[in-house]
């Protein structure tokens, strides 16, 4: 019986210390750890009766959990097409097997109702306009012969260099003096957004986070959208952490600690606990 459990539970441990991790980012992965986990129910001729039994409970366990969660759903498809790992999966299908103009085909393994690219490509915008700040106007230097002091040039971003391209292949040229031209956030997220989603799959190992500073200078409002995204935790493990370190330190006997020294004890004890 034990080695039928062991048979039916392996390969999740890895699973769980991955997503219980701390140091980095998790919840753009628990959709691609979903998919790993159907992989890793499906039976095989070695399994006896009860590890697919187990398999089988795993699977309808974690379908039950997510069926009615479309929230959480979406919110771990935005992290997903915002972490540069997973860019593949943000991709549209291949043309051959596309039958309408903007398909809603996933690879996702489980029957669960996973929000399509379109929809999520609308709540990356849709969260990411939220989070700027007010209309940006671009100023145009105009016509030297009005007298008019221009305001001081603002440097472009990657978005302002999409939107005035494509102001200009439509008939507008530099030739037409303008007082300035206004550009909605709505407009640089999507610009941004579609230059981001063209960009090749980066290397598993590397730093999401750092990968977004360094690209933070290019993609200012996704980068923004990616630091409040990606720093959700994929399970409540790290909290839980910090609960049981806080319980050890706040005790009956330590009850007159005041509230900047529990902090500096917590930090100094989860640091060494890091270390």
């Amino acid at each position: 019986m034990v080695e039928s459990v062991l048979r039916g539970l392996e390969g999740f441990e890895s699973l769980t210390d991955l997503l219980s991790g701390e140091n980095q980012v998790t919840i753009s992965s628990a959709l691609s750890t979903f998919r790993h986990i159907h992989d890793l129910c499906s039976t095989t001729e070695e399994d006896d009766e009860l590890s697919r039994k187990i398999k089988a409970a795993i699977s309808d366990y974690l379908v039950t959990r997510l069926t009615d969660k479309s929230d959480t759903l979406l919110f771990m498809r935005v992290a997903e097409m915002l972490d540069p790992r997973y860019l593949d999966y943000s991709k549209p299908v291949a043309m051959e097997f596309m039958e309408e103009e903007n398909p809603s085909v996933d690879d996702f393994p489980l029957n669960l109702p996973l929000p399509s690219r379109e929809e999520t490509k609308k709540e990356v915008v849709r969260r990411a306009v939220a989070l700027c700040p007010d209309t940006d106007v671009i100023a145009d230097p105009g016509n030297a012969a009005s007298g008019d002091c221009p305001p001081p040039a603002k440097k472009k971003t990657l978005a302002d260099h999409l939107l005035s391209k494509k102001k200009r292949s439509a008939g507008q040229t530099n030739q037409t003096p303008m007082a300035s031209v206004t550009i909605s956030p709505e407009q640089k997220v999507k610009a941004e957004l579609e230059f981001y989603l063209s960009l090749p799959t980066v290397h598993p190992s590397i730093d999401v986070l750092l990968w977004w500073k360094d690209h933070a200078v290019d993609l200012p409002l996704l980068s923004n959208l990616a630091r409040s995204v990606l720093c959700a935790c994929a399970t409540s493990v790290p909290s839980e952490r910090l609960f049981s370190l806080s319980g050890h330190i706040i005790t009956k006997r330590r009850n007159a600690l005041k509230p900047t020294m529990v902090d500096m004890l917590v930090s100094l004890a989860f640091n060494e606990k890091l270390e």
